[in-house]
C-alpha cells in the first residue's frame, strides 16, 4: 500500500513539473514569419529563430512622449533598437516589455510599436516579413476584441538579426481594409447608366458645381 501511494505522489509530482515546462506564458506570443519556423519562447543560439511579441500599456508609469523620437507611418509610431544600450533606456521607460539580455542582442534585435487614433484600437500583429530593402509589419484587428487588452496599443517584437533591415514599413494589414471596403457596394459593379437619385439614396459623397450634396 506504502508503494502504492509512493507512486500516485510521483506520478502528480511529475505531472505538475510538465505542465510548467510546456504551459508558456500567456502574455508572449510567436509568430511565424515566410522563412523563419516558431520555436519555443526562449531565446538561444541554437536553436531556430523565430520572432516573439508582447502587448503592452504605454501609457503605464511613465510620462515619456514617445511621439518626439520614435517614427510614425500609416498611424502605428515604431521604433527599432539595435543594442542592448538603448534598449535599458526603453525599458525603463516601460517595463512590461520583453525581456532581452545583453547577449541575445548577437542574434536578435527589437522593434516597438504603438498606434494612434481609435481607428487603431484592439490591432495585433498580423504579418512579419522582410525583402531586400525593408522588414513589413503588418498590423491586424483582434478578433471580436475578446483578447484585447484595454490600453495595451503598444508591441514590443523581437526578431532575428537575419530580416533587421534600415527601413522599416508599418501597415495596416490588407484584410482588415479589405472588410471595411466589404460594407459598401463596389463601384465596379454599379450600372453605367447611374442616376443623381440613386447616389443620394446610396449615401455617396456628391460634389456637383462648387457644392457637396
Amino acid at each position: 500500500m506504502k508503494k502504492i501511494v509512493i507512486g500516485m505522489i510521483s506520478i502528480f509530482l511529475l505531472t505538475v513539473v510538465l505542465l510548467l515546462i510546456f504551459i508558456p506564458n500567456k502574455d508572449i506570443n510567436v509568430i511565424e514569419t515566410d522563412k523563419e519556423s516558431v520555436g519555443n519562447n526562449t531565446l538561444h543560439e541554437n536553436e531556430e529563430k523565430k520572432c516573439q511579441y508582447k502587448h503592452f500599456n504605454p501609457s503605464i508609469g511613465n510620462i515619456y512622449d514617445y511621439t518626439y523620437d520614435m517614427s510614425l507611418l500609416n498611424k502605428i509610431y515604431y521604433k527599432k533598437i539595435s543594442t542592448y544600450s538603448e534598449y535599458i533606456v526603453y525599458k525603463d521607460r516601460w517595463t512590461d516589455i520583453l525581456e532581452m539580455k545583453e547577449e541575445d542582442f548577437e542574434n536578435y534585435f527589437m522593434v516597438i510599436t504603438v498606434t494612434e487614433g481609435t481607428t487603431m484600437i484592439g490591432l495585433t500583429i498580423g504579418e512579419l516579413y522582410n525583402d531586400d530593402n525593408k522588414l513589413y509589419i503588418g498590423l491586424k484587428q483582434f478578433k471580436g476584441l475578446t483578447e484585447y487588452v484595454e490600453g495595451e496599443k503598444g508591441i514590443s517584437i523581437i526578431i532575428p538579426n537575419e530580416m533587421k533591415k534600415d527601413e522599416i514599413e508599418t501597415f495596416r494589414t490588407v484584410e482588415e481594409y479589405d472588410n471595411l471596403v466589404s460594407e459598401y457596394v463596389d463601384i465596379r459593379s454599379l450600372p453605367k447608366e447611374y442616376s443623381l437619385a440613386q447616389a443620394i439614396e446610396d449615401n455617396c459623397y456628391i460634389y456637383d458645381r462648387n457644392r457637396t450634396l
